[in-house]
C-alpha cells in the first residue's frame, strides 16, 4: 500500500480533507479492521523500525518543512516497547504530544484522530476541555488491537511531528502492511 492510497481522507474533486462525518466513517473502519494476530516486543521493534524507515525514505512526510518525527509504541500497562526520534526539529513538545495522544486512545479505545473527528461531527471542539491537558484528540495515535481480544486495545502506536493527517497516515500505512506481512507468514 502506498501513501497515495491514503487520498481516501480527501475529497476526490477538491482535494480538501473530508468533512468530519465522512472522515469519521473511514477512521472507524480502520479501527475495526486493523487487528494484530499477536503482538510481542519483537513485533514492536520491527514495526517501529518500519515506521522510522518509511518516514526517512518518503518525501511525503517531509512536506512543509517537517524535518523530524517522534514515535512511541507503548502498552497501557505503562511499558514502552519502542521509542525514537528521527531527524531534526523534534522538541519536548513532540514528546508531550505522544503522551497526550496515547492517553486519548487509552481512554476511548479508538484512534486519536477518530476521537477528534467524532467530536467535530457533533459541532464540538476536537479536544474535550473537561478532560484537561493530558489528552489530545489529534491524529497520530492508533490503538493496538489483538484479534480475538475483545476487551479493547492493549496499547498504542503514536507519532508526532507532522500534520495530524500525516501522523495518522504514517501509522496506519505501516500498521496495515505490517499486519499483512504477519498474516502472510502464518
Amino acid at each position: 500500500m502506498t501513501s497515495q492510497s491514503f487520498n481516501r481522507y480527501r475529497d476526490d474533486q477538491s482535494g480538501e480533507l473530508l468533512a468530519a462525518p465522512a472522515l469519521s466513517k473511514i477512521l472507524t473502519s480502520e479501527c475495526q479492521v486493523l487487528r494484530f494476530p499477536a503482538f510481542s516486543t519483537g513485533n514492536a521493534f520491527a514495526l517501529g523500525c518500519r515506521i522510522r524507515d518509511t518516514f526517512r525514505k518518503n518525501e511525503r512526510y517531509h512536506q512543509n518543512g517537517t524535518a523530524g518525527m517522534a514515535l512511541a509504541i507503548t502498552l497501557f500497562s505503562g511499558l514502552t516497547l519502542y521509542q525514537t526520534c528521527v531527524g531534526q526539529g523534534v522538541t519536548p513538545d513532540n514528546m508531550e504530544w505522544l503522551h497526550r495522544k496515547s492517553n486519548t486512545v487509552k481512554r476511548f479505545g479508538v484512534s486519536s484522530w477518530l476521537r477528534g473527528q467524532q467530536r467535530l461531527a457533533k459541532g464540538r471542539p476536537a479536544d474535550d476541555p473537561l478532560l484537561g491537558p493530558d489528552f489530545a484528540a489529534h491524529g497520530g495515535a492508533f490503538p493496538i488491537y489483538i484479534e480475538g481480544v475483545d476487551v479493547g486495545p492493549i496499547g498504542a502506536v503514536t507519532i508526532s511531528g507532522m500534520t495530524q493527517e500525516l501522523d495518522h497516515e504514517l501509522a496506519v500505512l505501516c500498521i496495515t502492511s505490517f499486519i499483512q506481512d504477519l498474516k502472510d507468514v502464518v
